[in-house]
């Protein structure tokens, strides 16, 4: 699990003092935490790490407070950041919801490096800012420490027109599932980039961290972020309650990672 810690989006500074971003990793069979790794190396004063995907011995985290991706050798702790503020990583084009864009106070918001999935083969990481668009860039890459930040941003491809994304998932057979939060659906993408609508339903408001199930089920927390009062003109959450979690017994093919 990702522990942000004392960290904000597009705010002040995070305190030099404060809580700083860690892993925490749980015995589901107890409940207890039997690892940890705190986040020093990888993150700047203005970081909010957001997600975590796996791949062998590497855990690959999004920064969506500071754009960049963070890499930790599970092996030997190390940490790196890495595409820091490169347009992949960072959101540049106003964040859409409801058919509004997201402000916060007066300004737009903007949520940097969010998503990301890894392909079942485990060769591919596929990854964006909040608002989109979606690139890809080979894991293999990713782990070689002899390249720079500039060869390494040279090795990114877009991949997919993304709009503004609450959360994905990936199936077995390499399909991404991408909440539009602007027009309450989520697209399937395809390995070859092909987009379509999966399914849209007006009760999918800001679907955000998909899950695929080892029965092939598709789960889609439906938040309604953008209704809270952080993102509206006068402070005051616009939350329907209950906050809901469907399920679509889609019959989907679960992932390896999984």
């Amino acid at each position: 699990m990702v522990d942000s810690g004392e960290a904000n989006v597009g705010g002040k500074p995070n305190p030099a003092n404060g809580a700083a971003p860690k892993l925490v990793a749980f015995d589901p069979a107890t409940g207890r935490p039997v690892h940890l790794i705190v986040l020093r190396q990888g993150i700047t004063r203005f970081s909010y790490v957001d997600d975590l995907r796996f791949h062998n011995n590497t855990l690959i985290l999004t920064d969506a407070g500071d754009p960049g991706l963070i890499l930790v050798d599970l092996r030997d702790g190390q940490q790196r950041r890495i595409l820091a503020h490169q347009p992949c990583v960072t959101d540049e084009r106003p964040m859409r919801a409801e058919g509004q864009i997201l402000m916060t106070g007066n300004r737009e918001a903007r949520i940097h490096a969010d998503q990301l999935e890894v392909s079942p083969d485990g060769e591919t990481l596929y990854f964006q800012p909040s608002s989109g668009p979606m690139s890809k860039i080979a894991t293999a890459d990713l782990e070689n420490k002899t390249l720079t930040d500039a060869q390494l941003n040279a090795r990114v491809t877009p991949f997919y027109d993304t709009p503004t994304t609450g959360g994905t998932a990936i199936d077995g057979d390499g399909n991404l599932y991408v909440s539009d939060v602007d027009h309450l659906r989520i697209l399937k993408i395809t390995p070859a980039g092909q987009g379509s609508t999966f399914i849209a339903d007006p009760r999918l408001v800001w679907g955000d961290a998909l899950w695929i199930t080892n029965k092939g089920a598709l789960w889609i927390p439906a938040i309604q972020l953008n209704r809270t009062a952080t993102f509206q003109h006068d402070g005051v959450s616009r939350v329907k309650l209950p906050v809901s979690i469907y399920a679509i017994d889609a019959h989907l093919k679960p992932s390896r990672h999984y």
